[in-house]
């Protein structure tokens, strides 16, 4: 009977430390996911930082592959953002010069501006 006892103690130990290691595994995963992801938002939205993920990711994680794929995201979602801003930014100076100037006429102002013609702007601002 006590060696039965020992062996049914010894089981449910066993499970006990099992189910205690796929539980530390799962904690480990979700906490480099997170981490991904938090690589991931701000290489979207502050783009110089996704370069150093990639750097950190690729160089630095110890060679996972899961690092690898991230610091490859990391730049590719910076890359993209770059991309973005670049064109939303063209799109809205160029919308706010045309509103400004209106007619497009940004080469007139340009030939306006110029010193030998400081005379005509001040007489077509009187």
């Amino acid at each position: 009977m006590d060696n039965a006892t020992n062996s049914s103690d010894y089981e449910k130990k066993l499970k006990t430390f099992e189910a205690t290691a796929d539980l530390q595994r799962e904690t480990e995963t979700l906490s480099e996911k997170s981490r991904y992801y938090k690589a991931y938002a701000l290489s979207f939205f502050l783009p110089p930082i996704g370069l150093y993920y990639f750097v950190k990711f690729f160089f630095f994680d110890g060679g996972s592959d899961g690092g690898r794929k991230a610091a490859v995201i990391s730049l590719v979602v910076t890359v993209i953002s770059v991309l973005l801003n670049y064109w939303l930014f063209n799109i809205l100076f160029t919308s706010t010069l045309n509103s400004v100037v209106p007619g497009g006429a940004g080469g007139t102002l340009k030939e306006l501006i110029t010193p030998a013609n400081q005379k005509s702007l001040y007489d077509l601002y009187k």
